[in-house]
């Protein structure tokens, strides 16, 4: 039987890392990113963001037009065996532009995908 859980823009999410969340941290999930919506302690239930409009970090250099899609990447991340930093091989679909973004802003305006 189907029951209604919640209305999705925010959700629960357990913190699974030994490092702490931060408030508006992007966690990166499998096929879409989260935003965190508090703080989220180390093996603690928190609240993220599934859906919205945010301001996140982006290449200087990139440029985007309203509607174009946007990808997230965690730069370096660590080999699971070695323990040694890798650069990211995969880039995840985060959502589309909502805004333009020149060649020298900081930032993009991203509505996440849903």
């Amino acid at each position: 039987m189907t029951q209604y859980i919640q209305k999705g823009e925010r959700l629960d999410f357990v913190n699974t890392t030994s490092n702490e969340i931060k408030y508006l941290d992007v966690i990166k999930g499998t096929d879409k990113i989260f935003i965190a919506a508090e703080d989220i302690p180390a093996g603690a239930v928190g609240s993220v963001f599934a859906e919205g409009v945010f301001e996140i970090p982006a290449k200087k250099a990139d440029v985007l037009t309203v509607g174009q899609k946007v990808y997230y990447t965690t730069q370096i991340t660590k080999d699971a065996t070695t323990g040694e930093d890798t650069k990211a091989t995969a880039n995840l679909l985060a959502g589309y532009a909502v805004a333009a973004k020149t060649a020298n802003d900081e930032v993009a305006l991203v509505k996440i995908n849903a």
